[in-house]
């Protein structure tokens, strides 16, 4: 172990369970969602992982979140795209913290992971509460330059144990090398893996044992 840091609180530095953490590489910064403290912080990718500035509160207005889980960085703009779970909807803010635009408003019930492609077309993919993955298609796509158009692709997968559908997923990546998106089905005790663009389910990867509940990938 090199380093802890952070406690319970709502100070700054401090967490009230902590989410996602995602390694901010263009800016060196660790960048962290404080879930039951609604609002996101940012800290300095070194050692002593030392704080240095925080945004957000709870609310529904644009740059507000309530319970925010996952997320993570656009590669092309690196722009910071937020699982804002209990506003239902994903919120996306540019590298100043400025709030650029929110996608599946009206389509996703309690989004809890998503992830972003780094390669060409760059999609990001969501897992929802309803056991439901949504492809989306962003703007880069289209040659559209503001950035702020998203465009539902694709859902897939639904409420069971078949292999073709989750139980409560709790974490999702894109595999870019192999062009699959690998997702934590924890209530299976499980991990699913899909084509990239959602149209084929591949495998399943069974855990070791029931008691195994895979939470992130």
């Amino acid at each position: 172990m090199i380093n802890i840091f952070g406690s319970k609180g709502n100070g700054n530095g401090q967490f009230n369970q902590p989410y996602g953490i995602i390694n901010d590489a263009k800016n060196q910064r660790i960048i962290v969602s404080d879930s039951n403290n609604h609002r996101i912080q940012f800290f300095k990718n070194n050692e002593q992982c030392d704080y240095l500035s925080q945004f957000g509160s709870l609310g529904n207005n644009n740059g507000q979140f309530n319970n925010p889980s996952q997320l993570c960085v656009d590669p092309i703009n690196n722009h910071i795209i937020i699982a804002d779970s209990f506003n239902n909807r994903i919120q996306i803010l540019n590298e100043q913290f400025e709030f650029v635009t929110v996608i599946g408003q009206g389509q996703l019930q309690y989004p809890c992971a998503v992830d972003c492609s780094l390669s060409h077309p760059h999609h990001i993919v969501i897992a929802d509460y309803q056991h439901e993955i949504h492809l989306y298609s962003n703007s880069h796509n289209n040659n559209n330059n503001n950035n702020s158009e998203y465009q539902l692709l694709r859902s897939f997968s639904s409420h069971g144990s078949n292999k073709d559908q989750t139980n409560r997923v709790n974490g999702i990546c894109f595999d870019d090398e192999h062009k699959r998106i690998l997702i934590c089905d924890c209530n299976n005790n499980r991990l699913s893996v899909w084509s990239s663009d959602g149209s084929q389910f591949i495998k399943i990867i069974n855990m070791p044992t029931k008691d195994y509940y895979p939470l992130s990938v």
